[in-house]
């Protein structure tokens, strides 16, 4: 049976008392248990067992020796803790962990076999080659777009990975072509008859809300008469 789990990671300011020993009694996680009484188990914090070793050394090694852990593990059919470290009344961010729940009930739902379809519509009149009318092409869910699509058919990525590698110390971007599906569309494109395009090309991208819009403060707000010192 699939569970919930959601593991985050904050940065404490407490220091490193024990050296550098690498084990999860020697670090942020026993530390900040002992001060701030964080706990691991289930609904009313009683033990129910490890977390997998291969976890556990990593929440334990030096990199993360002055932060703190946050680990909770649900059992979906019922609602019900079944392991959890933290302290009930914590509050994190757990920032792009979250993606991990529409990932997990994508696959779930979907399977892995499925096949994202990116469909191109022209709208007008094609003659000699040329559409004098609008190319759309309707965004349909892919999440990648062929930009990481490996010569085997697998999705690669990199031990360090994220989609802006300049945004997170240390990762690398995949070796394959970012524009790979878009390519491969504009193939099909052509192949279809259409060389030339005589108006817009556009995306249609209505499968999705837009994103919330919220006040936004730039460095000119700072000098505006109208803020409080």
């Amino acid at each position: 049976m699939a569970m919930a789990v959601l593991l985050v990671f904050v940065y404490g300011c407490q220091s490193d008392k024990q050296g550098g020993s690498n084990s999860p009694k020697t670090t942020a996680q026993a530390q900040t248990a002992e001060k701030t009484g964080q706990t691991q188990g289930g609904d009313l914090g009683e033990a129910q067992g490890g977390l997998d070793p291969k976890v556990a050394k990593i929440m334990g090694s030096k990199p993360y020796r002055y932060g703190e852990w946050g680990y909770l593990e649900v059992n979906p059919s019922n609602g019900r803790t079944v392991r959890s470290l933290g302290p009930a009344d914590r509050l994190y961010i757990p920032g792009s962990s979250t993606k991990l729940f529409s990932v997990s009930a994508t696959l779930d739902d979907l399977g892995f076999d499925h096949h994202f379809k990116t469909p191109v519509y022209a709208q007008g009149n094609v003659k000699n080659g040329t559409l004098r009318g609008s190319l759309v092409l309707v965004a349909s869910g892919d999440l990648t777009m062929g930009g990481r699509t490996a010569p085997n058919g697998t999705v690669s990525y990199t031990h360090i990975d994220h989609t802006y590698a300049s945004s997170v110390p240390g990762a690398t971007l995949t070796p394959e072509n970012p524009l790979a599906g878009l390519d491969e569309i504009a193939k099909q494109v052509r192949k279809s008859g259409i060389k030339r395009v005589d108006g817009n090309v556009l995306i249609d991208d209505r499968l999705f809300d837009p994103a919330p819009k919220g006040p936004s403060v730039d460095a000119l707000s700072f000098n505006a008469p109208n803020l409080d010192p």
